[in-house]
């Protein structure tokens, strides 16, 4: 009987720990720093098979620069907010990347 009552015990403690998840929060809020300058968008994510093109978003003169990841199918604009003629300064836009199309009928179907 103290056998199978240590048998039982166990196998409670071992589904216990089967059942067990662990949950991940993500936290961005740790400041990534590079040769002592602040990385801006260091917990952006990344960028796979990227298409890369210039274009004049915001109709200033001054080419920005239009971005699509192939492997998500996703755009990403960034602004050229440079003061100095020739140079870039890009920042990222999101609210210019919703006029592009998206979706099933969007990029992912033309490629």
């Amino acid at each position: 009987m103290k056998f199978r009552s240590f048998i039982l015990v166990i196998a409670l403690c071992f589904t216990q720990l089967l059942s067990a998840q662990y949950v991940f929060k993500r936290s961005d809020t740790v400041q990534v720093i590079k040769n002592n300058i602040s990385q801006q968008y260091a917990w952006g994510g990344g960028i796979n098979f990227s298409q890369y093109s210039t274009i004049d978003l915001d109709f200033d003169g001054k080419l920005d620069l239009f971005v699509f990841d192939r492997t998500g199918n996703r755009v990403l604009c960034f602004i050229n907010k440079a003061t100095v003629p020739g140079q870039t300064a890009f920042e990222y836009n999101p609210g210019l990347c919703y006029k592009f199309p998206h979706g099933e009928l969007g990029f992912a179907a033309r490629l």
